[in-house]
């Protein structure tokens, strides 16, 4: 690598080993659903739609799916978006008093 670097007496070129660095791509997380019998459907369904930035239809079939199954993946993320979903969510539950379970797991 090669770099210009200013002094009083004019511009002198410094030549610096090149370095080699590999990116490595960031973790990813998932947010999980699991079922409960108390929480609506509909408000399951709200949830991924205002936080999660699913479709009606998405949102229908993954709320059949925790109903179904016990659980479902909301969406996979980097760790800080991640954690700001869940968060959001969680509050968005609290002001419900419904006993809705998000977890995040990494992938």
């Amino acid at each position: 690598m090669t770099q210009a670097v200013q002094n009083k007496g004019g511009t002198q070129t410094i030549d610096r080993p090149s370095e080699k660095r590999k990116l490595k791509r960031p973790k990813k997380y998932n947010i999980i659903f699991h079922n409960d019998d108390y929480t609506p459907f509909e408000f399951v369904e709200e949830l991924l739609m205002k936080v999660f930035r699913r479709t009606e239809s998405e949102s229908a079939a993954i709320a059949k799916e925790v109903d179904k199954t016990g659980k479902g993946l909301a969406g996979t993320y980097t760790f800080e978006i991640a954690e700001t979903k869940l968060a959001k969510a969680n509050l968005l539950i609290k002001e419900t008093d419904y006993p809705l379970l998000l977890t995040m797991e990494q992938e």
